[in-house]
């Protein structure tokens, strides 16, 4: 017999997503995934439905929320509970008024609507009571933006604070205080009033002592302890507070209450300081060190650095040491870069050395520098066919240039003593690329597939072939002789080793 609308809505798969997560929380722990409204015409209704709804399913325990008695921060109401339903499955009823349901869609210009009518469906209300009850929100939120100058600031800690998970707190009179959850005494000295928060000494919960880090817990009956005379709050407890609102309001009291004076102060401080461990102040306070500093006391600036210190909220000694270090550490990674620098400087100049040099020496001819000679014609002679690791000598002819020799050439040998005036020294250049014939005699007993075996060690060897011949003798002997194009005399000298293993093969030996 209550007059009501009912309503109900699936939980969008995001949504359910999105609880997962900021909850940490199984699927199995989501228990709205389905919801019913309520919406009836006064309070007292909402409590008569509350007491059905429990009579016709088993609510689960720890699952009941009483948003009416206490609002959230936002002026939200409505009673919240969870159900086990017909086919075992839980979900939830919220159950609010139409005036309650309107501020739940529509934020709290929807109050100012009710309060110009003079009446709503829960009847009058004193209007003045209502109003002041209705603009605490905004009038926090007010005080609080004035006493940050950063918008960004009190944006980013306003939306924080606005969709924290709550506790219910009260104070010794029995006013409900709501708080984020895991909120400090301080977190609650704060929300009561600024100047309460500043002159905090302790506080207790439940009529016993407790420390200023202690986590309060909803239902909690707290009472702060303060000082007659405010010496201010404690840089740490920009660590122990919550709520977003008590850090704002903390570092406004740094920023405003003394500051000229710990300013003055900690310069001084840091100063005397830095003459005490032989350095100039100015000349350490620089780079990331003094940046990192700034950030870990919750500054933006060396000034509020120099309060810090000012307030004796950090030792001197501690900041000075930080930054002689890390300006130690700066000038040795100077000088190892500057030495590294001039190691890369002399390298460049030893190679521009090599290079100059190697631009002055003798221009080569087919892998062959001719001491002291450029622009020579150069030719090998085929009577030894040098390569390239052979011991070499040149020979000047009359109209032929310089004829290149194995210095155990025979010819070269029976050369008579008038004609040594024309020997003159060569040498192989190192980075010699050429490829130089050479001939090779194998002598060996004949048999089916010998020329094929032969010419398979020079293709393994990927060595080009100039020519071969082969000639059968009377007693059943062969001579195999193949023209090569090599490298050097160690290839040859490989070629030849692989030759003298092939069956039958007697002897090979280069001509």
């Amino acid at each position: 017999s209550i007059s009501c609308d009912i309503d109900g809505r699936p939980k969008h798969f995001y949504s359910i997503y999105r609880k997962m997560m900021a909850q940490s929380k199984g699927i199995d722990q989501i228990f709205d995934l389905t919801a019913i409204r309520v919406i009836v015409d006064s309070i007292k209704d909402c409590y008569a439905a509350l007491g059905i709804v429990h009579t016709i399913y088993k609510p689960i325990p720890g699952r009941f929320k009483d948003y009416i008695a206490m609002p959230k921060p936002n002026m939200y109401q409505s009673l919240h509970t969870t159900v086990i339903g017909p086919q075992g499955k839980p979900f939830e009823i919220q159950i609010r008024t139409y005036e309650m349901h309107k501020v739940a869609e529509y934020g709290i210009a929807a109050h100012w609507k009710y309060k110009e009518t003079g009446t709503s469906k829960e009847g009058p209300k004193d209007s003045k009571d209502s109003f002041e009850q209705n603009v605490v929100w905004i009038r926090d939120m007010l005080e609080w933006q004035k006493e940050t100058s950063d918008a960004e600031e009190f944006m980013e800690a306003f939306k924080i604070d606005l969709f924290a998970d709550e506790i219910f707190v009260f104070t010794p009179k029995g006013e409900v205080i709501n708080l984020p959850q895991a909120a400090t005494p301080i977190d609650f000295a704060y929300r009561i009033h600024t100047d309460i928060g500043n002159r905090t000494v302790g506080a207790k919960v439940n009529g016993n002592m407790v420390t200023l880090d202690y986590r309060l817990k909803t239902g909690e009956i707290v009472d702060i302890i303060t000082s007659s005379k405010p010496k201010g709050p404690n840089i740490d407890w920009l660590n122990i507070a919550t709520s977003n609102q008590a850090k704002t309001k903390i570092k406004a009291w740094f920023k405003k209450e003394r500051r000229e004076d710990n300013l003055q102060r900690g310069k001084e401080l840091l100063e005397k300081e830095a003459k005490k461990q032989d350095r100039n102040f100015a000349d350490i306070a620089k780079g990331e060190m003094l940046d990192k500093l700034i950030r870990r006391y919750h500054g933006n600036s060396i000034e509020d650095l120099y309060v810090v210190v000012g307030a004796n909220q950090v030792l001197p000694s501690l900041i000075v040491s930080a930054l002689k270090e890390a300006v130690e550490e700066g000038i040795k990674a100077k000088q190892n870069e500057d030495n590294l620098t001039s190691l890369k400087n002399a390298e460049k100049q030893i190679e521009a050395s090599k290079k100059k040099a190697k631009e002055k020496q003798p221009k080569s001819f087919f892998g062959v520098r001719v001491t002291g000679m450029n622009n020579v014609q150069v030719r090998f002679a085929k009577c030894c066919n040098p390569l390239p690791g052979d011991s070499i000598v040149g020979y000047i002819t009359n109209f032929r240039g310089i004829s290149i020799h194995r210095k155990d050439c025979p010819n070269l040998l029976s050369l008579n003593i008038d004609d040594e005036h024309r020997m003159i020294d060569v040498e192989w250049e190192n980075e010699n690329k050429e490829l130089y014939s050479a001939r090779i005699q194998i002598n060996a007993m004949d048999r089916p597939n010998l020329v094929t075996d032969v010419m398979m060690i020079v293709t393994d060897l990927k060595i080009p072939l100039n020519a071969i011949d082969a000639e059968t003798k009377k007693d059943g002997s062969s001579v195999l002789h193949i023209s090569l194009l090599i490298k050097d005399s160690n290839l040859l000298n490989e070629v030849m080793k692989r030759l003298r293993k092939i069956e039958n093969v007697i002897e090979v030996f280069r001509i």
